[in-house]
């Protein structure tokens, strides 16, 4: 076996990314990393189809190359699939660059046929040479950690088999065999951000140290070693700062030794930026609030709550209760019913299952949310209350609080804080209550 066909296997094995027997697509453009690529997978035996995209951007040079790739399967004999986009209006149309259009068009294409054949993963060509660019890239774009690691061999259904080789050893490859590949013209001009690094910068950090490549590489091992101690690390504080789910204790967060990093490796994969990071590191607001475009974070008191913005934004109706039956208010289900207080009656201690004084109420009842300024007597309690004080002092979350609903009766006077408490002036006294209404509430699966 060849060598560079040795080491691709080694690293498939290392890194469990292919299996013998299993249908795999290969994105084929023609250039020689490709071409590379799906020669080596033929060889070593893996059932593979190639899938090429004609983006149609430079004229007569995307004919050629669609029909290169399609030459070259015929001869591994290798099932084809074929795609020609209108690049330029995707991208007008969607406001991207060409070179993000091309990627979006690209992937789709590849999941959909991937899905089409049933294949077990989409095979890219990107090498050593790439990954080296890319840590760049990310460094001028002010990357993180992660973005220091480069690409993974494995993310979903994308694979990349040939990230240990170099560009240069998949060219010797090809001229060993006698495979001939496209130069793309567009890769050798330095307008393009990966060109002006893979053209101008990287060669004058080869003349500072022609091992720069290498180093490179070697540096994004190490920091994968320090980044399996980091993840091991913040599972454990977060576990330690959990109340449940997406609900954390804030104190707890500020006395970790770094409550900035923690935060932005719990909320950045749901598109909070580093400026609102430092904002909720430095808050000293009773409660304040971010959003992302799918979730919201709220930090109140000594809590810090995650939601989805589906859920935080989602609205509720007033509902009508003009008789005893059932009622469904949002995702839960409210029943009525009334029975005689018996010697034998015994008051519900469940939070979703309350009994009041059926002789002071008159319906109809409504089922709503709580609304600024509503006010009631809590079980046990003289005077009034502010609802919203009340929901502080108990230290309910803020989406709790948001979706807070109350039972009123006709006449707007709150009989039931739901889930919570009952209005002192309803409860049932033995001996002088002889009706009970019994309210009890079940929650539905979304």
């Amino acid at each position: 076996m060849h060598r560079i066909a040795d080491s691709i296997e080694k690293y498939i094995f290392q890194h469990h990314l292919m299996i013998k027997g299993e249908t795999y697509l290969v994105g084929l453009s023609g250039g020689a990393d490709s071409v590379a690529l799906i020669c080596l997978l033929h060889r070593l035996g893996y059932p593979v189809h190639a899938a090429h995209c004609n983006f149609q951007l430079r004229g007569s040079e995307s004919n050629r190359d669609e029909m290169f790739c399609k030459n070259l399967a015929d001869k591994l004999n290798i099932p084809f699939h074929i795609v020609r986009f209108d690049t330029t209006s995707y991208a007008t149309l969607n406001k991207v660059s060409i070179e993000m259009a091309a990627r979006d068009l690209r992937y789709a294409f590849f999941e959909q046929t991937r899905k089409e054949i049933r294949a077990k993963g989409i095979c890219v060509a990107h090498h050593k040479d790439d990954q080296v660019e890319t840590i760049l890239l990310n460094m001028t774009r002010g990357t993180g950690l992660n973005g220091l690691l480069g690409m993974k061999p494995k993310n979903g259904f994308v694979l990349r088999p040939l990230l240990d080789v170099s560009r240069q050893e998949l060219i010797a490859y090809l001229d060993q065999i006698g495979q001939d590949y496209i130069v793309d013209s567009s890769n050798l001009v330095d307008d393009v951000q990966r060109n002006k690094l893979r053209l101008n910068v990287i060669p004058e950090l080869e003349n500072v140290n022609s091992a720069f490549k290498e180093h490179v590489i070697r540096m994004t091992e190490h920091l994968g070693e320090a980044q399996l101690i980091i993840d091991d690390a913040f599972c454990k504080d977060k576990q330690y700062c959990t109340i449940s789910a997406n609900l954390y204790d804030w104190n707890k967060i500020k006395t970790l030794i770094s409550p900035s990093f923690f935060l932005w490796k719990l909320l950045s994969e749901k598109g909070f930026n580093r400026y609102q990071i430092a904002e909720m590191t430095h808050t000293h607001a009773d409660t304040t609030m971010w959003y992302s475009e799918e979730y919201v974070v709220m930090i109140n008191q000594s809590v810090l709550q995650v939601v989805e913005r589906t859920e935080w934004d989602s609205e509720v109706s007033p509902v009508q209760v003009s008789a005893l039956g059932e009622y469904l208010v949002g995702n839960k289900r409210f029943t009525f019913g009334e029975s005689e207080i018996l010697p034998d009656f015994i008051v519900p201690k469940d939070k979703a299952h309350v009994c009041v004084n059926r002789e002071k109420i008159s319906f109809p009842l409504i089922i709503r949310r709580i609304n600024e300024g509503d006010r009631f007597t809590p079980f046990g309690m003289k005077g009034t209350k502010l609802i919203s004080d009340y929901l502080k002092d108990i230290k309910a979350d803020p989406l709790s609080r948001r979706k807070q609903l109350v039972v009123t009766d006709c006449r707007g006077q709150i009989i039931w804080l739901v889930g919570r408490r009952i209005d002192e002036r309803y409860k049932i006294i033995k001996g002088s209550t002889t009706m009970s209404l019994s309210i009890e509430y079940t929650e539905e699966e979304s």
